[in-house]
């Protein structure tokens, strides 16, 4: 695996991967009012080619945290617990997911998948917040209307990784 952020968050164990975006998934959805998936689906072939997910980070929600994330938890090692139970985010709308199918990549998709999230933020004033540990991603993000407001470097157990934070913060 080369994504030094995602090794971060699975305690370096490749094969939590699934556990962990089913987790972050499952405390969302089977949470009511806890986020908000989009999802962009090819007209043409009925192909989901885009998914976003936003939701407020599991440690502000028992409800989510017993839906999934505890579960993830208990799966990590010792050392990859300390370290995740010890991160820290400002409260904010998050998006956990955001993906496009690489052959839809630079048609929009991403852009729109954000702006879904960003009306539902006006409705609720929360302020929309991100990370990515690739850099390529800034410039798609800068493009978007997000704003960068820092960067930092992660020491971790597995290694190194990067965070670019972004932001929209609602206007009245």
């Amino acid at each position: 695996m080369t994504d030094a952020t995602a090794r971060a968050w699975i305690g370096g164990d490749r094969g939590l991967l699934p556990s962990f975006i089913s987790a972050m998934i499952r405390a969302s959805w089977l949470c009511e009012g806890a986020g908000y998936t989009y999802v962009a689906i090819d007209d043409d072939t009925g192909k989901l080619v885009g998914i976003s997910q936003w939701s407020f980070l599991y440690s502000d929600r028992e409800d989510q945290r017993e839906r999934g994330f505890n579960d993830f938890l208990q799966t990590l090692s010792d050392e990859g617990k300390a370290y995740v139970n010890g991160s820290s985010q400002v409260r904010a709308q998050f998006c956990t997911i955001m993906m496009v199918d690489p052959e839809y990549q630079r048609r929009g998709i991403a852009t729109a998948l954000f702006q879904l999230a960003r009306e539902k933020g006006k409705e609720t004033g929360a302020t929309m917040a991100l990370s990515t540990g690739n850099e390529q991603n800034i410039v798609v993000y800068e493009h978007i209307g997000l704003t960068l407001k820092g960067y930092k470097v992660f020491n971790s157990p597995w290694g190194a990784w990067p965070c670019w934070v972004f932001s929209w913060e609602q206007k009245e």
